[in-house]
């Protein structure tokens, strides 16, 4: 995975540590579970297990209640 330009940038004016994770999945960004769960990166971020989500991640309304979202963007490399 390409080291996200956003944080890169961003960590060079606020200096901080994070590691990166990936999902289960690489191509699982998160599916509600019949017990109210999510998989993927929607679940690690609704156990805790991450602070932060990168990718093309839906706006969906089931994952409202489980994370915050921030304005679409994208970026051109």
């Amino acid at each position: 995975m390409k080291f996200p330009s956003t944080l890169r940038i961003s960590s060079v004016s606020v200096p901080h540590l994070f590691e990166i994770h990936k999902t289960e999945s690489e191509k699982q960004l998160g599916h509600l579970g019949k017990n109210g769960s999510f998989s993927g990166v929607i679940g690690m971020l609704q156990r805790g297990e991450a602070d932060l989500g990168v990718g093309g991640i839906g706006m969906l309304y089931e994952r409202l209640d489980v994370v915050d979202f921030s304005h679409t963007y994208m970026i051109k490399d």
